[in-house]
């Protein structure tokens, strides 16, 4: 296969394919909502809880967050980021949820920006990092602190896509 030791870790449905093989974003997923803990249908595009109607992801994260919970990588949380002086981070971030077999999990996220930092220039790379607490790992870009926010959020879309690349290569059966 393409990346021999990218782990066969999509097991959600495959994305459609438009014009030209261009992939088309699904219109629904499964995510935990932050605030009342549940499991819902998120709906692409409404960025709401659809039970308490809190935010349930930004529009800027939002396709870095779908891609990752299609491909059973379940987030917890997640940011757009945030521009001047309100306390909260100025970089996008995503955080991923404590499963029953969170290390595969994080090794299998790891394995996948490893493959994917190889393929994009340094100023859009992606990491993994513990912030405030050690039994919850970030998905953060490289040089958070150093970089534009307009820029970090250009770069979780790549990312995005990257991962939907991989999700629908596996699912087409030609991964190994």
């Amino acid at each position: 296969g393409l990346w021999p030791d990218l782990p066969p870790l999509f097991t959600g449905r495959p994305n459609e394919q438009g014009k030209g093989g261009a992939m088309i974003m699904p219109q629904e997923c499964s995510l935990v909502c932050f605030d009342c803990k549940q499991n819902v249908v998120y709906v692409v595009g409404k960025y709401k809880c659809p039970l308490c109607d809190r935010t349930i992801v930004d529009r800027e994260i939002e396709s870095l967050v779908v891609a990752l919970n299609l491909a059973d990588i379940l987030t917890e949380r997640s940011c757009e980021g945030h521009n001047g002086d309100d306390g909260l981070f100025s970089f996008p971030w995503v955080v991923i949820a404590p499963v029953q077999d969170h290390d595969k999990v994080l090794n299998n996220v790891k394995i996948l920006l490893f493959h994917y930092n190889k393929t994009i220039e340094e100023q859009n790379q992606w990491e993994v990092q513990c912030l405030y607490r050690e039994d919850r790992h970030w998905i953060v870009p490289v040089g958070k602190n150093d970089r534009r926010l307009s820029e970090m959020q250009a770069s979780a879309r790549l990312l995005a896509k990257f991962i939907e690349k991989q999700a629908t290569f596996c699912l087409q059966g030609t991964h190994e």
